[in-house]
């Protein structure tokens, strides 16, 4: 098998673990998105229009809340559901535009690979318990006198918002689809010598009428 067949093999691979997983991956992203979209605009709209002290505080730190999550969605892509469509609208008809196809596909699959393993790290669930623990403390401490004169009761009702908040962001956390990160590995053990080595690795890649020295580094 010449460069250039093996060259398709590992895209026609990569595309395929790709497309496997754009179904999971954009209804995980986009129902989060949807869902922290409505958990910032409902309890803002409660905060905003009700007479009732308590809601007017736990509303308001329950819509920034959502906010702060929904600007994560936002701000962070989430390589995997996207990443297929790219991949396929790339051409490869010549050996220069599969070798620079390759090296994207082989880029999308690490990425959505490490996409997956930053969400389902020990840091988002830090971030998680930090987010809703300061929450809590504004409504128990910053707010404690309005929810007492409405007829509540401020530690319970931190409790109850850095339980509810909690539970939320931890959800979000084990639903978040891991598939890339299999694929990824599978193919690095079909193809040992893929992707980037540990340290810099040069690269020439043949375009038009001249060459195109690249640089990948791994940390």
């Amino acid at each position: 098998m010449g460069p250039v067949d093996g060259a398709t093999g590992r895209i026609r691979y990569i595309q395929k673990s790709l497309d496997d997983g754009t179904g999971r991956a954009m209804l995980w992203w986009y129902g989060w998105v949807g869902f922290y979209a409505a958990a910032t605009i409902v309890p803002l709209t409660a905060a905003l229009t009700s007479r009732n002290g308590t809601l007017q505080v736990t509303g308001g730190v329950s819509a920034a809340e959502s906010l702060v999550g929904l600007s994560g969605m936002l701000v962070f892509p989430f390589t995997a559901k996207d990443a297929a469509e790219n991949l396929r609208s790339m051409p490869e008809s010549t050996p220069e535009e599969k070798a620079k196809k390759l090296l994207a596909a082989e880029t999308l699959l690490r990425e959505s690979a490490e996409d997956e393993t930053t969400g389902s790290s020990w840091i988002q669930h830090t971030l998680g318990v930090l987010v809703n623990a300061a929450g809590a403390l504004v409504i128990w401490q910053g707010y404690g006198g309005r929810i007492r004169r409405a007829g509540g009761e401020p530690w319970e009702q931190a409790l109850i918002s850095f339980v509810v908040g909690t539970s939320v962001s931890e959800l979000q956390i084990w639903t978040e689809p891991t598939k890339a990160m299999a694929d990824y590995k599978d193919y690095r053990d079909k193809y040992p010598s893929s992707g980037p080595s540990p340290d810099a690795r040069l690269m020439v890649l043949p375009l038009g009428n001249g060459l195109e020295l690249a640089a990948a580094v791994r940390f």
